[in-house]
């Protein structure tokens, strides 16, 4: 989107894993807004066994087909990624995990500019030719 070179510069040290990312990858949260693929979504496991803290809820991405990547789970529909935080909650529980109404994307607007040929990261300017 905002070619090779720009995306280097920016993005350098780009590690993707938790809800940690890198400041210059800027991400907006709206809650109740429509999902859009490429938007990452969270299905929370609010009764999840606490010996398992790691299923208390998954981050998934919103493919164009209906799907999502979730990640440990790979290309799977909701009610996968749901069945599977189920199978994970306390033993005799009854409550279900869910697909909350917040969604995770990315500034396009902001991402544009990059492209733009000169961008600020606090007080360095970088030029692009």
């Amino acid at each position: 989107m905002i070619g090779d070179q720009a995306f280097n510069t920016y993005f350098a040290n780009l590690i993707l894993y938790d809800w940690k990312y890198d400041n210059h990858l800027r991400i907006n949260s709206i809650s109740g807004a429509e999902a859009f693929p490429g938007d990452v979504l969270y299905f929370k496991n609010p009764d999840f066994d606490p010996s398992m803290p790691e299923w208390q809820g998954e981050n998934a991405i919103l493919l164009p087909d209906g799907n999502y990547f979730a990640h440990g789970m790979g290309i799977v529909s909701a009610d996968d990624i749901i069945h599977a935080l189920n199978a994970k909650r306390n033993p005799g529980s009854t409550t279900s995990a869910y697909l909350m109404d917040d969604v995770d994307s990315l500034d396009f607007a902001y991402t544009q500019k990059l492209s733009n040929g000169v961008a600020r990261i606090g007080t360095r300017f970088y030029l692009f030719s």
